[in-house]
């Protein structure tokens, strides 16, 4: 997270010192939040998993149950099952919609973000060509 921080703040020249919050340079930029990054390599993560064989070690490991198991003190721990049950319900999501990879994908957003990829680096490009025609006084902020 402070490395790519580093590269955006970078990329639109400012440095920590200007005190600008990391949600406005995302914004700024075009790059999607970390937890946006997270759901969607989840919800890639079960795409690859669902289109595996029945008799494949990870789906007999999703089928197993564990009975007789004490549930402890405190919070129950989060499971990768109800963590994708929420990102799909969050995106409006089935389980028969992983089956199509178009659909799926569309869905999911990385197309939004090889979109935004692309916008950063015709950014970036811009600026760079931008210094080399004009002298540096002359370059907007």
């Amino acid at each position: 997270m402070v490395a790519k921080m580093r590269m955006l703040r970078w990329m639109i020249g400012c440095s920590r010192a200007d005190k600008i919050r990391n949600e406005v340079i995302q914004d700024k930029v075009g790059v999607a939040s970390m937890e946006d990054n997270m759901r969607e390599s989840r919800l890639r993560w079960f795409r690859h998993v669902k289109r595996r064989n029945i008799d494949a070690p990870i789906m007999r490991c999703e089928r197993l149950a564990m009975e007789g198991l004490r549930k402890g003190r405190g919070r129950p721990k989060r499971y990768w099952g109800g963590v994708i049950r929420q990102d799909m319900m969050l995106l409006h999501l089935n389980g028969d919609m992983s089956l199509d990879k178009r659909v799926w994908r569309s869905r999911i957003g990385i197309e939004e973000w090889l979109l935004g990829q692309i916008a950063m680096l015709v950014s970036l490009l811009s600026r760079q060509l931008a210094q080399m025609v004009m002298p540096a006084c002359l370059i907007p902020p």
